[in-house]
């Protein structure tokens, strides 16, 4: 069967050298690749700086919203790793750039329009950043509308033309309600900035996951009975957003390094990228070479993308 060959197809890297020699471009996830929780993954740094240094374009894909780039960043400043805000694509970027570039004036006029945000500042502080207002987000941390005969006084904001989800530690029945107002109108455009049905937690939790967005994006969905479009990895929306942004032209020559099989992985599958899969997040070998359930391969599996530093420097 086919899936039977593609399980097939996934190999354990072990001409680094020949891998690098072959590509140009490095579309990095960070938690589980370069990170895990608040502690660096050994030889992450060494492995950057080797890359770097021989000319390869590294770029870090999140599908966290909750930061913008600049917030972003600061994580990698904590662990002392050197990064810069242009080579940061975080799904609150991704979204802003999208909404900004993909509309005509009819549809999503930036100086008459506004967008109701289901999520947090990272969303609010990128759109912001491209000259796009927004309202929502955290402005609404409290359910307001406790008692339900009080929607009826709820005055809508006639310029919102588009509906953006995203990770909301604040989440309630107000802005869910909101959300589904001005999604029943056919014109409002509806974008979510990742699907991730949880995303890693501390110990207390089983498997250590917490909902993801992808949970608060399923309820507004339900409640509006639309399907947003996804900004977020593994979407090819994301793919073309990044090949305009760094103006990438040979496709053949980029990899996706991810721990995450639905989101990284897919994400270079659905992109036509070679796709690494690094054992030092989510996902065990077991998954990619023993499990009969798993129908998402990688081309290639590796310990860690510490294994990238070729330079022998520690």
């Amino acid at each position: 069967s086919q899936r039977m060959e593609a399980r097939n197809k996934t190999k354990k890297l072990e001409d680094v050298k020949k891998f690098v020699d072959t590509h140009d471009t490095f579309l990095l996830d960070c938690d589980g690749v370069l990170w895990s929780g608040n502690s660096l993954i050994p030889g992450i740094r060494e492995a950057l700086e080797y890359l770097r240094g021989i000319g390869k374009k590294v770029v870090f894909v999140t599908n966290n919203s909750t930061k913008s780039r600049a917030q972003y960043l600061d994580k990698f400043k904590s662990l002392n790793i050197q990064a810069s805000e242009s080579e940061v694509i975080s799904s609150s970027f991704a979204v802003a750039e999208y909404l900004s570039t993909s509309f005509t004036k009819e549809q999503f006029d930036k100086e008459k329009h506004k967008v109701f945000v289901v999520g947090q500042d990272g969303i609010k502080i990128e759109l912001q950043k491209v000259g796009i207002q927004s309202i929502g987000g955290e402005d609404i941390k409290q359910n307001t509308h406790t008692n339900l005969s009080e929607f009826d006084s709820f005055k809508p904001d006639p310029s919102v033309r588009c509906v953006i989800v995203g990770f909301d530690g604040w989440l309630n029945y107000t802005k869910l309600s909101y959300a589904k107002f001005y999604l029943a109108s056919p014109s409002t455009i509806f974008i979510c900035t990742n699907r991730d049905s949880t995303f890693p937690s501390s110990g207390k939790f089983p498997m250590n996951e917490l909902p993801g967005a992808g949970s608060i994006v399923s309820s507004v969905e339900t409640a509006a009975g639309r399907k947003p479009i996804n900004t977020g990895k593994p979407s090819v929306t994301l793919w073309k957003i990044i090949q305009r942004e760094y103006n990438i032209t040979d496709t053949s020559r980029v990899c996706v390094v991810g721990d995450r099989l639905d989101t990284d992985i897919l994400f270079g599958i659905e992109g036509k990228l070679t796709s690494v899969l690094v054992l030092t997040g989510v996902t065990s070998a077991h998954t990619v070479f023993e499990d009969k359930e798993n129908d998402i391969h990688p081309d290639w599996v590796l310990d860690s993308f510490a294994q990238f530093n070729l330079g022998g420097g520690h």
